[in-house]
């Protein structure tokens, strides 16, 4: 077991740290590669692999590390349906457990009425296939994978190197194009909100009883865990430069010496872990959200006050599923919620008092939520200016919320933990004293 409190000494996180930590290039690391299909390659996966001819429309989809395509056919009675083709990269796809366990946890979910997209079989009844591109070198600089330590993957860093002048293989996966537009592009109001909290909260206590396919869906490879916070030190590097390096480190400093202490005493269990504003969909609601429908939240849960504006339509993008704390899930929410209102920090109390009108917060997570809210925004921060400078054709889209994520950042921090928990607090109590007297 990692000794946390001794690792933070060791790295001089209890300490007055002056200087920010370099980066330890200790461990061999691997090369993440997007897929590049052509629209070529594209359509002759969704013919050979899925029996799809009459393809009607073949469009890019934007993907933080993969790639994504919307496909519009018609089937053999000339009736037209929307897909998702997504290619996965080459470091998941050498785990086809993690994969399948994602298109496992979404089936689970649709069953209890959430609205996760189905994953569609092959011609020969695979959830999973792979499809292999032309020669590729690996570049075994850059990234994450601590060889090391994960024994998984020395198979991976062994079987690539050998097959350093072969194609690279990919999974593919066929999804269903979920209706709605992105939360991003809402304006949110305040009920819907508390409804976003309670419906996250009802899907962490329905996932307790997901019994996954393999135990080995844990990405060992993933930096945006909260256990792994310890990781994104040396990452600070990315934001040289930057104007908000400083406040990233010493955010960072304070939320990892007050987090990971506190780990064993957050509940856990299987999580979505990219609740942010582009994997929640919404559509206009057409009648009253309190009906029973399949946009409503799961087991017709009371909501105060009632939403009249748009339903949840889609909940996508499993590919950061993993185990998890479910107070993790509910701080990534509050951050990207703040994107959406001009209200920013007091938005977290509307969400916090949706989750909490389903999962109460224990008395730790209750006290680490400023800090998981804070650490995430780093974590993004940093991930993201990492991920341009891999990816710089894809700059645009992976820093979208750079400017925001900092302002907030600069905003909460400058605050402080009390003056922020007050006003998140206050906001819950509210709906709390509403929904008694109502």
């Amino acid at each position: 077991m990692i000794n946390n409190t001794s690792q933070l000494r060791r790295i001089g996180y209890l300490e007055n740290a002056a200087t920010l930590p370099t980066c330890r290039n200790s461990t061999t690391r691997i090369r993440m590669n997007e897929p590049q299909l052509s629209p070529e390659e594209a359509r002759d996966v969704l013919k050979n692999k899925y029996g799809i001819y009459d393809i009607i429309a073949l469009k890019p989809l934007p993907s933080f590390e993969d790639q994504n395509f919307h496909v519009t056919a018609k089937d053999a009675d000339d009736v037209q349906h929307d897909y998702v083709l997504k290619i996965i990269n080459n470091v998941l796809s050498q785990n086809p457990d993690i994969c399948s366990v994602q298109s496992h946890a979404m089936t689970f979910l649709r069953k209890c009425g959430f609205p996760t997209p189905m994953t569609f079989p092959t011609t020969a009844g695979e959830m999973l296939s792979f499809f292999s591109v032309g020669k590729q070198e690996i570049d075994l600089q850059d990234t994450e994978v601590r060889v090391d330590k994960l024994h998984s993957y020395h198979i991976i860093l062994s079987t690539q190197a050998e097959s350093k002048n072969g194609p690279q293989r990919y999974i593919v996966r066929l999804l269903e194009y979920m209706p709605g537009v992105p939360l991003a592009r809402v304006v949110v109001q305040l009920d819907m909100l508390y409804k976003l909290g309670s419906l996250i909260a009802f899907m962490n206590l329905t996932l307790q009883d997901f019994k996954p396919s393999s135990q080995n869906y844990f990405d060992h490879n993933s930096l945006w865990n909260t256990s792994d916070l310890l990781k994104i030190i040396p990452l600070l590097k990315f934001l040289d430069g930057n104007p908000i390096q400083k406040l990233a480190h010493d955010a960072l400093k304070v939320c990892t010496s007050s987090i990971l202490p506190k780990l064993p005493h957050f509940r856990s269990g299987p999580i979505h872990s990219d609740l942010n504003d582009g994997n929640i969909l919404v559509e206009e609601c057409t009648e009253d959200v309190n009906q029973t429908s399949h946009t409503s939240l799961v087991h017709s849960p009371k909501i105060c006050p009632t939403s009249k504006n748009y339903n949840i339509s889609g909940i996508i993008d499993f590919g950061d599923f993993t185990p998890g704390y479910y107070v993790s899930d509910l701080a990534l929410l509050m951050v990207y919620m703040m994107l959406n209102h001009p209200e920013k920090i007091v938005v977290g109390g509307h969400v916090m008092a949706g989750y909490e009108s389903v999962m109460p917060l224990t008395g730790e997570e209750k006290d680490s939520l400023f800090f998981l809210v804070v650490s995430r925004i780093v974590i993004s921060i940093v991930l993201t200016h990492r991920r341009a400078e891999m990816s710089p054709e894809n700059t645009k889209f992976l820093l979208r919320h750079d400017g925001a994520l900092s302002s907030i950042l600069k905003e909460l921090w400058e605050a402080g933990k009390e003056k922020v928990e007050k006003l998140w607090f206050d906001v819950a109590d509210l709906y709390s004293t509403t929904c008694q007297t109502s």
